[in-house]
């Protein structure tokens, strides 16, 4: 049984920020030197994602280290209240791949072309466990998901939440086919 839904969220201050400067410092580690020797061979957006974290310094480092772990109580704390957190998995709908780089959420313009993933991107920065279900198709019949967030350890109450909605409608649907040419 479903108990009560509440409007309610973990204090995520400072996440968004914390995570990119993690992200970056650990492309630029991983891929700076190919970014170096084959920045013509690479597309704008890795090559900009890997630059990102050229110059970050051990301080930039430790200060969204402690973010996380102020982050990570909040969740741990959201936790004590609340057994399922749901949230969108993605900002915007799905978009054509040739569209480019989505700069733009709800009208607001994002800071970066990754800030539209910052409600998936927060889930993983705290490591909490995570399950991703469709819940509306446009009318183009593309899909827009939710995600199911639980504390740590608690997987088996994450998917008995995901099988009830799944249950109610919640799931994936094939696409009609193309009829070929």
């Amino acid at each position: 049984m479903i108990g009560p839904i509440h409007s309610a969220h973990p204090d995520c201050a400072g996440a968004s920020e914390a995570f990119q400067t993690l992200r970056a410092a650990a492309s630029w580690f991983k891929f700076g030197g190919l970014v170096e020797r084959h920045e013509d061979a690479l597309t704008p957006s890795f090559v900009w994602n890997v630059r990102r974290g050229r110059t970050i310094s051990a301080e930039d480092l430790l200060r969204a280290e402690a973010v996380r772990s102020r982050v990570w109580r909040s969740f741990r704390e959201f936790f004590e209240s609340f057994d399922v957190l749901i949230l969108p998995a993605a900002s915007v709908l799905p978009f054509p791949n040739d569209q480019g780089e989505v700069t733009r959420v709800d009208g607001e313009e994002c800071e970066t072309i990754i800030d539209y993933l910052a409600c998936t991107y927060i889930v993983s920065f705290v490591g909490f466990p995570a399950l991703a279900l469709p819940a509306i198709w446009t009318d183009d019949g593309e899909p827009f998901g939710i995600q199911l967030v639980a504390r740590p350890h608690a997987e088996a109450t994450l998917i008995k939440a995901g099988m009830m909605l799944e249950a109610a409608g919640f799931r994936h649907r094939w696409p009609p086919l193309v009829e070929a040419r």
